[in-house]
């Protein structure tokens, strides 16, 4: 499984969705008065449909910022421009309201996920790092399919606890259907965090009773057969 270990392993959208709901769910993140009338920029008609689009637009910047730090005002104004309509003129770019860039980047100061670049703009902090990397690992399990024959990844959000990890029948269309396996990649990382845990340990005999692999060997390769511990 590709497991998801920074924000730069998980898709965009995926990650400004749920690091928005967590910047929400924390409240740290205050909600200026204004977020229900005021236009994102001069070339908009019409104030933010989505009530929580402040919530989005701050994950959004810390994630931008988190890939490439030193990104100030001014680039977020470039960021989050567009086309401004003229009429029957030509439309030309505008860039984004830069009030609204500034206020958020002095929320995420405040909660110490980004600081002031010495060398100018903003860059992420050491627990911004890690809080967004935190929630970047919560987002794989929502979006991995547990085996090729699968079409889409499990509904139950808790399926990685009480995976067990099965083959099945792969449809191939007009033709037969085959026995597939599971992902393996899946069973190794559960294994993995069993054995970091102390459940479960590594059985020096490998499956089946019969290795001729030692355990240094065995624990490179992680790992052949293991073993409850009593």
């Amino acid at each position: 499984m590709a497991t998801a270990k920074t924000v730069k392993d998980v898709s965009p959208h995926e990650f400004v969705k749920h690091y928005a709901a967590h910047l929400k769910r924390s409240g740290k993140i205050e909600l200026p008065e204004w977020t229900d009338i005021v236009k994102t920029a001069t070339f908009k008609e019409l104030a933010p449909y989505d009530p929580d689009w402040y919530y989005i637009r701050a994950a959004s910047m810390a994630r931008k910022i988190y890939l490439r730090g030193g990104l100030g005002v001014g680039a977020f104004k470039r960021i989050y421009g567009g086309s401004k309509r003229n009429g029957s003129r030509p439309p030309h770019f505008c860039e984004s309201s830069g009030a609204i860039a500034r206020h958020i980047l002095q929320q995420l100061e405040d909660v110490k996920i980004v600081e002031i670049d010495p060398k100018g703009g903003r860059r992420i902090t050491s627990n911004g790092r890690r809080d967004l990397d935190q929630v970047a690992g919560r987002i794989v399990t929502d979006i991995v399919k547990t085996a090729t024959f699968k079409e889409f990844a499990p509904y139950d959000p808790n399926w990685y606890y009480i995976r067990a990890g099965y083959g099945g029948s792969k449809r191939n269309g007009s033709r037969p259907p085959h026995f597939c396996e599971s992902s393996g990649a899946i069973s190794r990382h559960i294994l993995y965090q069993l054995a970091k845990v102390k459940i479960i340990e590594i059985d020096p005999n490998g499956v089946g009773g019969e290795s001729h692999q030692t355990v240094d060997e065995i624990l490179t390769e992680l790992p052949g057969g293991l073993l409850f511990e009593p």
